[in-house]
């Protein structure tokens, strides 16, 4: 008897930290997807938690520090060119950044809602590696 009741007590163990490791990892990956006007209008909200901007690399924009592994650019909503946020990214430079390419920024975003700190960026794929199915 007393046996059964420790495998029920070491499976409930053993479910409950499962349970916690999943939520856990749940988190940690729910980054909020927002425009550049939606996280600037929600800054404040947004403080200390991660967010996911997409927007358009701002033409002479980008400066990329080799030595330090320091880039910042700016990005720009695609339906409105005046709205933009400043970029600050420390690591290597993703292939295939340049001008106006659509860019996913995941970092933290500042108070006032002008630059984010990326933790990580990916780069949309330009449009010739796309397959014309008109073509076909």
């Amino acid at each position: 008897m007393r046996r059964r009741v420790w495998v029920g007590l070491a499976g409930v163990a053993v479910a409950a930290a499962l349970g916690y490791s999943i939520l856990m990892a749940i988190d940690a990956a729910g980054a909020y997807y927002l425009t550049i006007p939606e996280a600037q209008a929600q800054a404040a909200a947004m403080q200390g938690r991660p967010v996911r901007v997409q927007g358009v690399v701002q033409g002479g924009s980008i400066e990329w520090e080799m030595a330090r592994l320091a880039l910042s650019f700016a990005i720009h909503d695609e339906s409105d060119p005046t709205r933009s946020l400043q970029v600050r990214y420390q690591g290597t430079r993703p292939d295939g950044l340049e001008d106006g390419r659509t860019v996913i920024v995941e970092g933290r975003l500042s108070p006032d809602g002008r630059a984010v700190e990326a933790s990580t960026l990916m780069v949309q794929c330009p449009s010739r590696y796309e397959v014309d199915v008109s073509k076909l």
